[in-house]
């Protein structure tokens, strides 16, 4: 997809990527924030939740440091029923839904998964024409919040009891960032 530096790049996940997205997935310290510590992820249901066919106008991406894989993102089109569940009313027609993590703790705080956002937008912007990005980040995770702003995203709305994680119900917050008259 596109090289955000000489060390930091987007691409589309391939089958073959599926092996270090278990190791992630397995790993306690990245399921905390990401999935919970509660799943139980073998390589069936990996497949099953991570390749098997995706909606139209939806991706799977790998973010990779230095050639290697640290990251996965997805990015849904936000088509009437995720725009419902996200109670998300603007009138904007390209609109995608994005999720993303550092699968490689040593890598947290580096700057990387803001760096991958902001090349993620330009590029939903430059091939897909989108014209904003939403994600909703639960609110007990404030690292992955101030990653969000620093890469321009707003907070525009509140989801209470929107997610369960960990076996507990929890708030998450929806957050947006324009793409049209932006330099993004």
């Amino acid at each position: 997809m596109t090289a955000l530096s000489e060390q930091i790049s987007i691409r589309e996940m391939t089958e073959e990527d599926l092996g270090v997205l278990l190791t992630w997935l397995t790993d306690p310290e990245v399921l905390m924030y990401y999935d919970g510590r509660d799943v139980h992820y073998d390589e069936g249901s990996l497949r099953e939740n991570y390749w098997d066919p995706l909606p139209p106008d939806s991706y799977r991406m790998i973010i990779e440091y230095g050639g290697r894989p640290l990251g996965y993102i997805q990015i849904f089109f936000a088509d009437d029923e995720i725009r419902e569940e996200y109670s998300y009313s603007s009138d904007l027609s390209k609109v995608y839904a994005a999720d993303m993590f550092i699968g490689v703790p040593e890598y947290w705080n580096r700057g990387i998964g803001t760096a991958a956002m902001e090349a993620l937008c330009r590029w939903l912007r430059d091939s897909l024409g989108a014209e904003a990005v939403i994600l909703d980040p639960r609110k007990n995770n404030p690292r992955a919040i101030h990653m969000y702003h620093k890469a321009g995203f707003s907070q525009i709305g509140e989801l209470p009891g929107h997610e369960v994680h960990e076996g507990e119900v929890c708030d998450c917050i929806l957050m947006e960032r324009r793409l049209i008259n932006n330099d993004t």
